[in-house]
């Protein structure tokens, strides 16, 4: 159900990026994604548009090998709640190096980030942003 509505996302902001966090709880009336930690139990923060800003910068430093637009890569993504780049690194390979290391550059070459929503009080979270058409 949620790679539904992450579809939904997708086609809804028109991105060929899409991200979804490991702590991925549920989703608003909007069908905004509303993140949930493990240590924040009880206490849900809509990552939203934080993650939409994600999203759009780290796509616009995206520039996939010519013939790998079409081959997904899933990158494991740290950031912290000043939006330090902690950690990144492939969590699903496409196999195709070139798209591997393109999908990375994306991420490194986009940190530092926005701080993460004041409501958030976990020192990080954990995203996977997949990239291709």
């Amino acid at each position: 159900m949620p790679h539904i509505l992450i579809l939904a996302l997708l086609l809804l902001f028109m991105l060929p990026v899409s991200a979804e966090t490991f702590h991925l709880d549920e989703y608003n009336s909007n069908v905004l994604p509303m993140w949930q930690s493990s240590t924040t139990k009880g206490n849900d923060v809509d990552f939203g548009p934080w993650m939409r800003e994600f999203m759009r910068r780290c796509k616009m430093n995206w520039e996939p090998p010519k013939g790998c637009e079409y081959l997904p890569v899933t990158v494991s993504v740290k950031v912290d709640k000043n939006g330090k780049l902690l950690d990144c690194k492939i969590y699903k390979t496409s196999r195709e190096p070139r798209a591997d290391k393109a999908a990375m550059k994306a991420v490194e070459v986009t940190a530092p980030f926005r701080p993460l929503p004041d409501e958030y009080k976990g020192e990080s979270v954990d995203i996977q942003i997949t990239f291709g058409y």
